[in-house]
């Protein structure tokens, strides 16, 4: 009788942990992961200048403008598998701004919507047109899908 009741407990034990690790998960699905630093300053695109925190960079100072916005707050990553959160807290993204003197700065940026860019499409095509942004990643910031490729550069040029 005494083996019974230490299977009978060993079993309330891990269906337990099982149902404890479920429901952790569980609240956790819905949550995107927390900052792990601060965000400090904002990144502003204009068409005569870029700012980030407090320096300013006149476009006639930069040379070249790497974008990827690839992250948005909410988007949904990993596989699920891990006590971690499935969502994004949307700061895995970067502008590179290299300057004609040679020194290149690199500024990670919360995005919340995944068209956030959108709202400085005119800056970036005039980043472009002044050759400081190459046009295949104008077309990955801007979302320009494949097959519309060709009349979005007829449009802007």
């Amino acid at each position: 009788m005494e083996v019974n009741t230490v299977d009978n407990y060993l079993m309330f034990l891990l269906l337990g942990a099982f149902f404890l690790g479920l429901i952790l998960k569980f609240f956790r699905i819905f949550k995107p992961d927390p900052l792990r630093g601060e965000l400090d300053g904002f990144l502003t695109f204009e068409l005569n200048q870029i700012s980030a925190k407090d320096k300013i960079f006149r476009i006639d100072e930069i040379k070249k403008i790497r974008i990827t916005n690839d992250d948005y707050y909410g988007k949904t990553i990993g596989s699920g598998k891990s006590f971690n959160s499935n969502l994004s807290n949307g700061v895995n993204n970067l502008c590179v701004i290299e300057l004609n003197t040679g020194i290149t700065l690199s500024y990670n940026y919360e995005l919340y919507y995944s068209d956030d860019l959108q709202k400085i499409k005119k800056e970036l095509i005039n980043y472009y047109k002044l050759s400081k942004l190459d046009f295949q990643n104008l077309v990955e910031v801007l979302g320009i899908s494949h097959n519309d490729i060709q009349e979005f550069k007829a449009s802007i040029n």
